[in-house]
């Protein structure tokens, strides 16, 4: 294009590159140069003016984006498995109340468009509910966007797995040659820790005996206790005593193989014994574990 300024006048003018053929055939910085060719057929005016300016030279950049790709990321206490569709929450304690999950959800990488989330549903197992957001949720690379999902436990029995499926609507941003995202659906899982297992590592151990054991309170009147699942509190009754001890007991031996296994439940046994217990009397619990224990060296012997 040629434009025309008047002599001595300000002026201004745009002028639009066009991105050479195939430029966007990939995403990427793309680099160009644009020459201002300075016609003047003034000769007279000295250096650097009329035609005795050079031509202008101008680098610019432009970046061409890919399209946005969903990704399901890995956030405190989640794992990812399945190919990056199947969420699996791990291991809670039966009985800790609402919990409150952030389903980080990014955005492919390197350059991208904008990924937007526009709204989220939960559909089976009704433990489980998509918290509330100001839709559209943005997802930039490198920059993931958090879905709130909660999980009541209440009710769900130790043992067992808690399972719903999170649907996500999705687009992209607006740009031309935008595509449709499809919506994302993942299988979101949790596992209830089973009877005895206080530290939550799916396995009954002495590990899970020795926070039982620090944590033991004896027997206490209704309302005073406040004893949590992962101090031995297993019949959320608010303390830790004997009835939570033999529960643990009692899965253990239920797993527990080998010699070195059953050395460490008798050990378990005798810590427990030296332990007061109101209302039982230590006569009446030495009396219990003996039972328990004899019970243990015939499944040992089985």
């Amino acid at each position: 294009d040629v434009v025309n300024f008047a002599i001595g006048g300000p002026g201004s003018a745009s002028v639009s590159p066009a991105l050479a053929a195939g430029a966007t055939a990939s995403a990427g910085l793309k680099t160009g140069t644009l020459t201002l060719d300075n016609l003047d057929l003034t000769t007279g005016g000295g250096a650097g003016v009329g035609a005795n300016d050079a031509d202008d030279t101008a680098t610019f950049t432009l970046p061409v984006l890919d399209h946005a790709v969903p990704t399901l990321l890995t956030g405190s206490g989640q794992a990812v498995t399945g190919g990056g569709t199947t969420l699996d929450l791990g291991i809670l304690a039966p009985g800790s109340g609402t919990r409150s999950i952030d389903v980080l959800i990014g955005n492919g990488g390197g350059l991208s468009a904008d990924l937007y989330i526009e709204s989220a549903f939960t559909f089976g197992g009704s433990a489980f509910g998509a918290g509330a957001f100001d839709a559209p949720l943005a997802a930039a690379t490198g920059a993931p966007a958090a879905v709130p999902l909660t999980l009541d436990t209440a009710g769900l029995a130790p043992g067992t797995t808690a399972r719903t499926f999170l649907s996500l609507v999705l687009s992209e941003e607006d740009l031309p040659g935008r595509l449709n995202v499809p919506d994302l659906l993942l299988d979101v899982r949790a596992e209830l820790a089973g009877l005895g297992d206080v530290n939550l590592d799916g396995v009954v151990g002495d590990a899970d005996a020795a926070l039982l054991l620090a944590a033991y309170t004896g027997r206490l009147a209704d309302g005073l206790g406040s004893g949590l699942w992962t101090d031995g509190d297993f019949d959320g009754d608010g303390d830790i005593d004997f009835t939570d001890a033999l529960t643990l007991r009692s899965a253990w031996v239920q797993t527990a193989t080998g010699p070195a296994a059953f050395a460490a439940v008798a050990r378990f046994d005798a810590a427990l014994a030296r332990v007061p217990e109101p209302g039982v009397g230590s006569a009446g619990l030495l009396a219990s574990l003996i039972l328990l224990r004899r019970h243990s060296r015939d499944q040992n012997v089985r």
